[in-house]
């Protein structure tokens, strides 16, 4: 239905910004408060129609006409105008209490959304977020990826997909911003517990609330794989790990591709195969393993490694970590996984401190 505001018109509007504004173009009146959400061809609401293209000419005009529902006058031509003008504005007034008038799918931390909050119609410019890879001078090292949409996932073309949705929006009504998350244990850099491959550890619970955080923390060692093979028995012993040292961290030709920066998955990425992995257990003193793609094993047999490394609960497996542009050698390592009970692995946040 359509409310007609006949022509002349006059607004005077008593303050220049306000959080709720009224827009006003030459024939239609609506309210509609600005979202991070993308706009529907039509939409619907309270019996009120308004279609793509009169909000497209109430966004162009929303500098210009800005006004409040209770501090700005409208003056219409006629009695007809000023009956219909009442109408529309109780109609639009009790649209002010509705938790959202779009959908809420999307996220503003994504580069592709708009984003806005309770203070968006401030004059004064918001500073840019500051997002860093190092820390304290270069000290700290974050090796951790950033979740996004397009980061690869397990034998997945389409990426991560979509996993963080703004439940709760301050723009659409909320008193304060509230994100859900879906996502897999095992996306991004992560951890995995001895329930990943290991049916009787999971109903045991061996979960990564039980994860030995002394293995977690400590002193580790960055080395560089050579690019031409996975990491065989033969690889291993070419490495010369001395004995002692109790986490590596193995930086691969993954690392060269860029296949944590690629959508879709890989299966070509570098990892251990079984006899590697053997060779670890059996040669080194190593409790941690960390690697650069989605899994520490070779695609073209991934359980066998697993099970070797997580057989006797003594290793952990931190993998999809962020290596370029690190040095190798010693550094401290830190990485805290979420104590999500019953969960056989989990998101992880690692940092080097050199």
């Amino acid at each position: 239905m359509w409310f007609p505001i006949p022509a002349p018109w006059e607004l005077l509007p008593t303050r220049p910004n306000f959080r709720d504004p009224l827009l006003l173009d030459h024939n239609t009146l609506a309210f509609f408060q600005f979202t991070s959400s993308q706009f529907t061809p039509q939409l619907k609401l309270k019996g009120i129609f308004v279609t793509k293209e009169c909000i497209s000419n109430l966004m162009a005009c929303r500098n210009q006409f800005p006004c409040s529902l209770t501090q700005s006058v409208i003056h219409p031509a006629s009695t007809m105008a000023r009956f219909q003008l009442f109408f529309v504005l109780f109609a639009l007034h009790s649209l002010l209490h509705l938790p959202s008038l779009t959908a809420t799918g999307a996220h503003p931390a994504y580069d592709d959304q708009l984003s806005c909050s309770a203070s968006s119609a401030s004059s004064d410019p918001l500073p840019t977020p500051l997002r860093r890879e190092e820390f304290d001078g270069g000290r700290i090292i974050d090796i951790t990826h950033f979740y996004r949409p397009d980061m690869p996932s397990w034998e997945s073309t389409e990426g991560l997909g979509q996993f963080l949705r703004l439940a709760e929006s301050m723009a659409n009504g909320s008193k304060a911003n509230g994100s859900e998350m879906k996502l897999g244990a095992h996306s991004g850099t992560h951890v995995d517990a001895p329930g990943h491959v290991f049916q009787h550890y999971f109903e045991a619970g061996f979960d990564v609330d039980t994860l030995d955080l002394a293995v977690l923390n400590g002193p580790a060692l960055l080395v560089d794989v050579p690019r031409d093979s996975n990491i065989t028995a033969e690889v291993m012993k070419g490495l010369n790990i001395p004995r002692g040292v109790r986490r590596v961290l193995f930086r691969t030709l993954n690392t060269d591709r860029k296949l944590m920066w690629k959508k879709e998955f890989d299966t070509s990425y570098v990892g251990f195969t079984r006899d590697g992995a053997q060779w670890l257990v059996d040669n080194t003193d190593i409790k941690l393993v960390g690697i650069d793609y989605l899994s520490v094993a070779a695609f073209d047999d991934p359980i066998p490694p697993h099970l070797v490394f997580l057989e006797g609960r003594e290793i952990i497996l931190v993998e999809g970590l962020k290596l370029e542009n690190v040095k190798t050698g010693i550094y401290s390592l830190h990485c805290l996984p979420l104590r999500l009970r019953g969960a056989e692995g989990c998101p992880i946040r690692c940092i080097l401190i050199d």
